[in-house]
């Protein structure tokens, strides 16, 4: 053996832990760190659809998406020892859910291929990593919370309006069937400017942007939201015009008067931007793609035949099947149209947890989208909370859910999961119990009891 490569790989290895151990304590200290980091994953998204590779780790595949999923695992181990847990806040529907996929990864590597039940779990298990390091932060104030929101959808929003900007500026508008030929002759990534990933993480961003503008930025506000919605059209995903829609109507509901003639006037602006355009002359290739994305329904017509083969492969394979779901690894393989047979995850978050956790973990999803829907309606002045959650959900119907959005969605509930030592801090910003089990009826007596504290 060589001594000096016996001591090269001792270095390397003391320099990876102390890397590690910084890393994670960065993500501690500055939770708008760990942010982020999510948002730069998902502006790379379309360079990258999957992360770059970091390297290689007992014969499997290492991506950078992991190294920093882990550590986020690490800053959530740490926010839960140094702080104090709420379990009030942490709901039953959670619980469940986490513990049927969490039994249903445990079987699938005790029975089944390691590589292949990694490779299925992987973007459910970075989901539930991401949500949960997200309900562990502790903030100074809620000013503290709603600063760091705003920091990090405004970086957001700019960069994947200008990443849309950019692929259009090189590549063309593109349309739903094409796809960008590498050099090398291989199909690389969709012709559309951005993915569905990123289209709906800028119009989480854009949601956020709205919920934390205040008089003295509103105008730079309306801005980054015109453009960011201008890039959504221009994206041509289905999904993401849908949930604009919704995003729209539940932000013109819940606003007061003032605001929703607010709203009324920015798309009014946003539609004399669409007639200027086509009076232009320069809408033939814009309309073009659009209609053909709204009108064409070979894509999702094939979704719909393969998700019913793979709710038909459960039924036939048991009562244990249809309520505890199948192991992880074992597979999505299904036909998606005549002769087409595919294998990759089936394009439903719902069915995906059906598929893995049977009806029981499919109810906890629900219920835990209906509890974290109920907990927006509950805050004041949070019409984009609850525009954000009503996105959430309308992209689990037609995508697996991308975990670089789930951490923006779950800091905009403010649930004070974990609360630090400092009897200050738990002054500020803590909640006695679970908003979503107390309701609308929790901030009326937080709001009450912060008015008599102030009084005395």
């Amino acid at each position: 053996m060589n001594p000096l490569a016996d001591v090269w790989l001792l270095v390397a290895l003391l320099a990876f832990a102390v890397g590690t151990v910084a890393f994670i304590a960065a993500i501690v200290r500055w939770p708008g760190f760990g942010l982020t980091l999510a948002s730069l994953f998902a502006v790379i998204h379309w360079e990258f659809p999957r992360a770059p590779a970091a390297g290689e780790f007992f014969g499997f595949e290492v991506y950078t998406d992991d190294l920093v999923l882990v550590a986020l695992l690490g800053a959530t181990v740490v926010n839960l020892v140094r702080g104090k847990v709420r379990l009030a806040s942490i709901h039953w529907a959670a619980l469940v859910l986490t513990a049927s996929l969490g039994v249903s990864l445990l079987v699938g590597l005790s029975s089944g291929s390691a590589g292949a039940v990694i490779v299925e779990a992987r973007p459910v298990v970075f989901v539930a990593i991401a949500a949960v390091w997200a309900l562990t932060l502790t903030w100074t104030s809620e000013v503290h919370r709603l600063a760091t929101i705003r920091r990090v959808a405004m970086s957001t929003a700019l960069a994947l309006t200008a990443a849309a900007a950019y692929h259009i500026a090189r590549y063309g508008l593109g349309r739903v069937d094409e796809f960008i030929v590498n050099s090398d002759g291989t199909v690389g990534q969709t012709s559309r400017p951005l993915t569905a990933a990123q289209t709906m993480m800028l119009l989480v961003a854009l949601c956020a942007v709205v919920g934390t503008s205040t008089r003295l930025n509103r105008r730079l506000s309306v801005a980054v939201v015109m453009l960011g919605v201008l890039a959504i059209f221009a994206s041509q995903q289905r999904t993401a015009w849908v949930a604009l829609l919704a995003v729209g109507i539940v932000l013109w509901l819940r606003a007061s008067g003032t605001n929703r003639v607010r709203t009324l006037g920015i798309a009014g602006l946003l539609a004399g931007v669409a007639v200027n355009v086509v009076a232009g002359g320069w809408a033939s290739r814009v309309m073009g793609s659009t209609l053909d994305a709204a009108l064409g329904g070979g894509t999702y017509e094939g979704r719909i035949s393969g998700w019913t083969a793979l709710i038909r492969q459960s039924t036939q394979a048991g009562a244990d099947a249809v309520a505890f779901g199948r192991p992880f690894g074992s597979g999505y393989g299904r036909y998606e149209g005549p002769g087409l047979w595919v294998e990759w995850a089936p394009h439903n978050h719902y069915l995906t947890v059906f598929l893995r956790a049977g009806v029981v973990g499919l109810v906890a999803l629900v219920w835990f989208l209906m509890a974290a829907l109920r907990r927006s309606l509950a805050i004041a002045h949070g019409g984009w909370v609850t525009a954000t959650w009503v996105a959430v959900a309308i992209m689990c119907w037609t995508y697996t859910l991308s975990w670089f959005l789930v951490p923006l969605a779950v800091v905009a509930l403010g649930i004070p999961m974990v609360a630090p030592e400092s009897r200050q801090h738990q002054r500020l910003s803590s909640l006695r119990r679970a908003p979503w089990r107390d309701g609308p009826r929790a901030e009326l007596s937080q709001s009450s009891s912060v008015r008599r504290r102030s009084n005395a």
